[in-house]
């Protein structure tokens, strides 16, 4: 019943829109299917379901019809969906930008085999930096350590000899929350 009134609606928004228009006046036909339903007092009521819209000679099937609005919603909400995505994704690049480290890092790009990760923070001043490891997944903290550079170059060790070997992500922040991020591999 719903559809049924759904479609009613739907076919006389179209006749109203239509009408409303001055410059083309166009013949509509409606063709029309129908069945008998018997109601408590026993007389017939005549159900009609407008399959069929004929407009300017063409004929218009309305399930088609309703299939292509379908489709041109979803069209349209996947085309939303796109251009939000693309703002979001320019405010949060720009986002991190703002929070890069304003750093100098530097490490080697093969894997710590020897237990002893070393790298060198260079710096224009003096900083207290925390640096986080996460496993391959980024979902359990590996190692934790807090230290402090200063103006200049800084090299630095951190011990790996009880990490299990695979890739890690080493997180570099200060106290402002700004981030450098890098992946280690250790392969003890």
């Amino acid at each position: 019943m719903k559809n049924l009134s759904k479609l009613l609606m739907l076919v006389a928004v179209m006749v109203a829109a239509v009408s409303c228009t001055n410059d083309v006046q166009p013949s509509a036909t409606v063709v029309e299917t129908g069945t008998v339903n018997n109601t408590r007092g026993g007389a017939a009521e005549a159900i009609t379901e407008v399959t069929t819209f004929n407009f300017n000679g063409t004929a218009i099937d309305l399930s088609k019809l309703e299939e292509l609005n379908l489709t041109m919603m979803e069209a349209a909400e996947s085309e939303d969906a796109a251009a939000l995505s693309n703002v979001q994704n320019s405010l949060m690049s720009a986002d991190k930008e703002a929070q890069l480290l304003d750093v100098k890092f530097s490490m080697s790009e093969e894997p710590v085999d020897n237990g002893l990760f070393v790298f060198s923070i260079e710096t224009e001043e003096q900083k207290d930096l925390t640096i986080q490891m996460y496993d391959e997944e980024g979902f359990q903290l590996a190692a934790h350590n807090q230290f402090q550079v200063n103006k200049g170059e800084n090299y630095k060790a951190l011990n790996v000899n009880s990490l299990e070997n695979g890739s890690y992500t080493f997180r570099l922040t200060d106290k402002e929350g700004k981030e450098l991020s890098r992946s280690v591999n250790i392969a003890n």
